[in-house]
C-alpha cells in the first residue's frame, strides 16, 4: 500500500474518531459541575474508547509496512466507535 494511500485512510478514519472524541471532552468541560461521579466515569470511559479509535487510526497512517487494506484494524476502529457510543448512550441516561 503507498504511503499517500494509507494517510487517506487514517485521516478519513481520525476525522470519524476525532469529531465524537472532541464533542465529548467540550459537552464534559461545560457541564462538569451539573452532573455526578457516574455520568463522570462513564464520560471518561467514552473519552478513553474514542482516543483508542483515534490511536487506531494514527497507528494505520504511521504502519509502513502494510501491503493491504488492515481490516483487523479497521475493525477494532469501528468496535471502538461502537462502545463509544454505547458510553454515550449510556452518559444520556446518566444525565436523565
Amino acid at each position: 500500500m503507498t504511503t499517500s494511500r494509507r494517510l487517506q485512510i487514517a485521516t478519513i478514519l481520525a476525522l470519524f474518531a476525532l469529531a465524537p472524541l472532541m464533542g465529548t471532552i467540550v459537552k464534559t468541560v461545560i457541564l462538569w459541575d451539573l452532573h455526578g461521579t457516574t455520568y463522570h466515569l462513564v464520560t471518561g470511559l467514552a473519552v478513553l474508547s474514542f482516543a483508542a479509535a483515534l490511536s487506531i487510526s494514527l497507528l494505520i497512517g504511521l504502519d509502513s509496512d502494510l501491503d493491504d487494506i488492515p481490516w483487523a484494524k479497521l475493525g477494532i476502529f469501528v468496535l471502538l466507535l461502537f462502545v463509544g457510543g454505547l458510553f454515550g448512550w449510556a452518559r444520556y441516561l446518566a444525565e436523565g
